[in-house]
């Protein structure tokens, strides 16, 4: 059956009524399908430093309509990383082709201090920063506020296949685009929805409570996995794909790079201190996945598994029909090996610039095979970005997480008694304390012990007690951090999902975090490094040319609904980048491409 031959009728009808008001009125801004101007038909024109946000005017235009509009999220591709590599990127990749032929803005900054991966795909795709969307972090309280879960870990839905295992999206709670698209869908239209990542919280943290195919790669089945929330099982074109393309074949293939007199020249040697070797993976080329003790996981660091990924997210448009016909569809893909690379082998190693020329390839075939199928509008971005690995820069410059924990346990059990376990543990950027010491009866006198360790520890820069007043006298009241830093933490802690105590870093420093201890880098902070990331547009009625004025990532959510032409889900408030419209000359150093 179409996906709209129940509607042509009363589409016929709607569209002459719509051209007509339209005409008429002068515009028509809040229409949700064919022959009506999408809300982004108002032109806006910002007067602020950051795109969209200040006054505008309108204006009605008309656009074409894509009938697939395709984001791509390169997990851990910062801004600084962007512009570091993207003149040594393939002519034909992706992103050089997109910063060439569309919008592109290299410097967006997200609102909220907590830059993980969770809370990166959740405000991407609502619009809602960690405050309101409730993705705190990775990692969240839940329940009665005395357990700590994983953002996905909602107690409702199971990992298809991997009894005991749960992911679904009932802890995300602000609509995405995806869900904002189908339920403004015309009566008896079918928005087709795919969502494919190599992590279960970028997969369904993009596509949330919007029913369609959303699958990650799972290391446990060594293969592709989804949640009863979507499905009973893998989507039909899942299960044939991976029959036709086994992931046991790439195990043992060897990752290695054609040119590494070059990469010398320009990044330094493959085997820097600071590198790390996961589980015997290695730290020079070739590395291959069965020489670690996890091939199954070791695998997530290899562009072949990316290239693995790009290659079933082909399958689906193909089985799923997705730009068939003239109802918009949405594919969404989260590259997330480059995050992988980046935590082992740092933003400036071979491992990782491979890694990412090799997804940017793959990712430039996909995007032709694409638009020689049907009419393309594509989006990148990034959910965070990174520092680089600090022993590059002449460290070690760490920040250990079991130092943190075991200096407030040990103060602790001086001064209350040892009898009580009091950390739970610390991630990223939360110390979580257990239930014992968040009921404890002197909740005053606990917290300011707490707050005053944390403090005194080398390499922390400021720490928040988000149950201190903000302008509360204790040196952990939110009101004490610096203005700039205030804003981005308000932004990121919600009352019931954040820990306990947000731990701040000092700029430069790495929370030691990563996949191999003592080596690598780590994310999760308020410093530009994490949260200026690259949005590129690209596609049926973008205007080329690059931006150079910081905008905010709270736009992309609007963005996407704009080239679906939808209204936008409930929790986006800013206004969409400014696509659609050629951008005022600007620095050519700060937008260069080439």
């Amino acid at each position: 059956m179409t996906r709209i031959s129940a509607y042509l009728p009363s589409m016929l009808c709607s569209c002459l009524v719509t051209i007509l008001l339209c005409a008429v009125l002068g515009g028509c801004a809040h229409g949700t399908h064919q022959g009506a101007m999408p809300p982004e038909a108002v032109e806006a024109t910002p007067e602020s430093d950051v795109a969209g946000q200040g006054a505008a005017t309108a204006r009605p235009i008309e656009r074409p309509q894509p009938r697939l509009v395709v984001s791509v999220i390169f997990d851990q591709l910062g801004s600084e990383s962007l512009l570091t590599h993207l003149p040594y990127l393939d002519e034909d990749g992706a992103l050089r082709m997109m910063a060439r032929e569309g919008a592109f803005f290299p410097k967006v900054r997200y609102p909220h201090a907590s830059t993980l991966t969770a809370p990166g795909h959740a405000l991407l795709f609502t619009g809602a920063p960690p405050a309101r969307s409730g993705i705190a972090g990775n990692n969240l309280r839940s329940g009665n506020g005395d357990s700590v879960t994983t953002s996905v870990e909602d107690g409702v839905h199971q990992v298809v296949g991997l009894p005991g295992a749960q992911a679904g999206p009932g802890l995300l709670l602000a609509p995405t685009v995806a869900e904002a698209l189908r339920a403004n869908a015309a009566e008896g239209l079918e928005h087709r929805v795919v969502s494919v990542s190599l992590k279960d919280r970028a997969s369904i943290l993009s596509a949330g409570k919007a029913a369609g195919a959303v699958l990650w790669y799972e290391p446990k089945l060594e293969g592709m996995a989804t949640s009863t929330f979507y499905g009973a099982a893998l989507p039909a074109f899942a299960t044939e794909f991976q029959a036709a393309h086994p992931l046991s074949a790439l195990y043992a293939q060897p990752w290695a790079v054609p040119d590494g007199e070059a990469l010398l020249a320009r990044l330094g040697p493959d085997d820097r201190v600071g590198e790390g070797d996961y589980d015997g993976y290695g730290t020079v080329f070739p590395h291959v996945a069965t020489d670690s003790k996890a091939p199954a996981k070791a695998m997530r660091m290899s562009p072949l598994l990316s290239e693995w990924l790009l290659s079933l997210a082909e399958a689906a448009v193909e089985a799923e029909g997705l730009g068939d016909d003239e109802v918009v569809d949405l594919l969404m893909i989260s590259v997330s090996g480059t995050d992988y690379a980046g935590h082992v082998f740092g933003p400036r190693s071979w491992e990782y610039f491979d890694h990412l020329r090799r997804a940017d390839r793959a990712l430039g075939k996909l995007l032709r095979t694409l638009a020689e199928r049907t009419s393309l509008a594509v989006l990148v971005s990034s959910d965070h970005g990174s520092p680089v690995v600090p022993e590059f820069k002449g460290g070690p410059v760490r920040l250990r997480p079991d130092t943190l924990a075991k200096a407030v346990e040990d103060a602790l059990d001086a001064r209350f008694g040892a009898d009580t376990w009091w950390v739970a543990g610390f991630t990223s950027p939360y110390l979580f304390l257990t239930p014992a010491a968040r009921h404890y009866e002197d909740q005053p006198a606990l917290r300011e012990e707490i707050c005053r360790v944390l403090l005194a520890q080398r390499g922390v820069a400021h720490v928040v007690d988000p149950l201190i007043a903000q302008q509360g006298r204790c040196p952990c009241a939110l009101g004490k951090l610096p203005q700039d830093l205030r804003a981005a933490v308000t932004e990121a802690l919600h009352p019931e999902r954040s820990g306990d105590f947000y731990v701040v870093p000092d700029e430069g420093r790495v929370v030691d975090e990563s996949y191999v201890q003592g080596a690598g880098t780590q994310h999760g902070t308020p410093w530009a490094y994490d949260r200026l990331v690259p949005v590129l547009v690209w596609g049926a009625g973008v205007a080329p040319g690059c931006h150079a004025q910081v905008a905010g990532t709270e736009q992309v959510a609007p963005t996407l609904s704009a080239l679906l032409q939808t209204n936008p889900p409930a929790e986006a408030s800013a206004d969409p980048l400014p696509v659609f419209a050629a951008p005022a000359a600007t620095d050519p150093a700060a937008c260069a491409a080439e």
